[in-house]
């Protein structure tokens, strides 16, 4: 070996010792227990990084093994062995990264081999070898080229109904009724196919060459009636399909090219009316297609460009009023587009990017008068909004950010008259805010904070003459609340600590302004009763 391969050698296995110690340092041994004292195993191995990693064990919840296996980074990898619980031995095999491979053995509960073959990275791969429970020969396969070769068959009474490959295999229903025939030459399907219904009539009848379909192909449901008719070309459905419902109606009618679908091709209701048509390329959809109501009225259309929703696509209400349009690319919607109501005015309309609002968007009532208008971003609503009602009086004005109200907002009656104003901060109100009422009067005023009320607030009458003043801090009552009458005298004073009565609590009478009652507060109950004009003191 020359000096170059020697120093590439030296690098790979440093690197591979690098490997090894990075992943020791992060290696966790893990054991879990069926029962809460921690006396029988379920499971136990060690975690790498997360994933199981080397020799795991699992245990049924008797405390007898039932599956010993090898992992690497999370997937199965090396020898794997399940067991019944008597201790048998129920599968063996080897796993190569996550997959199947090499050789693989089943085995009944008595011990006995009753599966045996190899795995090639998932697939079953040569000889398979399969056995009653007695051990007597059963079956044999063998896996090539992705194609199953049967070699040899045979029944539970010991005849050999497949021998090199050669003969019919019969199966029939406990009532002795035939349920499947089928004929093997040289290990594959080859001549007639029939499969039946527990009733007797065909299910799925058809021919095999060579262990490919070929020729006309049906299935029927039980009542005899057809269910699907399909031509195959060696393996390949070509020309004309059909399909039906249970009751014999048109369900499904095409062609298909090469084993995929071809040319124009229709779906039916059970009523006998369209569901939707178009043609296909390839397998996949491109032209002009229309999809329908139950009614017979086209629901939309547009055209497909192989497979990709394209151009201009518009839909339609139930009785065929225009219901909105507008452009398609890559099935996503792109461009204008405009929605209307079924009276034939407009309902809404503005920009697509990439299947998202876009920019300005305005929307109407169905009479025909503004209702919204305002922009999006990325498909949420961003930037200034204005709304108005029926009457064409403004409802409302504000900012939006990503979806959520931001900055000042002003909220409007139907008579013209503000009803609140005031400011939202990332989706909630947060600052100083006001509210009307019809008549323009105020109704209360104070301040958020983060969606909570939060300091001074003042109520009023609804002939605006001034209720209460009340102290918030973060949504719960807390220091002074005052009451007045509505001739402006005080009628009430209390004191409060995080949403609780705690302090005098004194209330006055609303003709001449005598205190008639005062109580001391402490944590929400009554420490000391001061005085109260409606019971005699001590």
């Amino acid at each position: 070996m020359n000096s170059i391969m020697k120093s590439m050698w030296k690098l790979i296995a440093l690197v591979f010792l690098g490997m090894l110690n990075q992943s020791f340092a992060q290696v966790q041994h893990y054991v879990d227990f069926w029962d809460d004292g921690g006396k029988i195993k379920r499971s136990e191995g060690d975690y790498d990084a997360g994933t199981e990693q080397g020799p795991w064990t699992f245990w049924f919840d008797d405390g007898k093994v039932q599956e010993e296996s090898n992992f690497f980074h999370g997937r199965l990898h090396g020898s794997v062995k399940r067991y019944y619980r008597s201790g048998k031995l129920m599968h063996e095999g080897y796993f190569l990264l996550g997959r199947q491979d090499s050789i693989m053995r089943s085995f009944n509960d008595k011990g006995t081999l009753v599966e045996e073959g190899y795995f090639l990275k998932g697939d079953k791969t040569g000889l398979w070898n399969y056995f009653y429970n007695d051990g007597s020969e059963f079956m044999v396969e063998e896996y090539k080229d992705s194609t199953m070769y049967l070699w040899s068959f045979v029944d539970s009474t010991a005849k050999r109904l497949i021998d090199g490959g050669n003969g019919k295999l019969i199966s029939k229903f406990r009532s002795g009724i035939l349920k499947e025939e089928k004929s093997y030459i040289n290990g594959l399907n080859d001549g007639s196919y029939l499969k039946n219904h527990f009733n007797g009539k065909p299910r799925e009848q058809g021919l095999y060459v060579e262990g490919l379909k070929h020729g006309e192909w049906t299935s029927y449901y039980s009542s005899g009636i057809i269910e699907e008719q399909k031509t195959y070309n060696k393996g390949l459905i070509e020309g004309s399909y059909k399909s039906n419902y249970r009751e014999g109606q048109h369900k499904i009618k095409g062609n298909y090219l090469d084993g995929k679908k071809d040319g124009i091709w229709t779906w039916y209701m059970e009523d006998g009316a369209k569901d939707m048509e178009g043609p296909f390329v390839r397998d996949l959809q491109h032209g002009d297609w229309k999809f329908y109501y139950a009614n017979g009225n086209v629901q939309y259309e547009g055209t497909y460009d192989m497979g990709s929703m394209e151009g201009e696509w518009t839909y339609y209400y139930w009785e065929g009023e225009l219901w909105k349009k507008g452009p398609m690319s890559a099935n996503k919607k792109v461009g204008f587009w405009t929605s209307w109501f079924e009276n034939g005015k407009k309902l809404q309309e503005g920009n697509f990017k990439n299947d998202m609002e876009e920019g300005a968007w305005q929307s109407w009532y169905e009479s025909g008068k503004e209702k919204d208008s305002g922009n999006f971003r990325a498909g949420l609503m961003h930037g200034k909004w204005l709304g108005w009602y029926p009457n064409s009086v403004k409802n409302y004005s504000g900012e939006w950010t990503d979806n959520q109200k931001s900055g000042m907002w002003s909220h409007y009656w139907e008579n013209g008259q503000l009803n609140e104003t005031g400011a939202y901060k990332v989706g909630v109100k947060d600052g100083h805010w006001e509210a009307y009422n019809e008549n323009g009067r105020p109704e209360m005023k104070g301040a958020y904070k983060n969606g909570r009320p939060n300091g001074k607030w003042e109520y009023f009458y609804e002939n605006g003459a001034l209720l209460r003043e009340h102290e918030y801090l973060e949504g719960k009552t807390h220091g002074r609340v005052r009451g007045y009458s509505q001739q402006g005298r005080l009628i009430e004073e209390l004191n409060y600590k995080n949403g609780k009565l705690d302090g005098d609590l004194i209330r006055y009478n609303e003709k001449n302004g005598d205190k008639e009652q005062h109580y001391i507060y402490e944590n929400g109950k009554v420490i000391k009763v001061v005085m109260d004009a409606k019971i005699k003191m001590k």
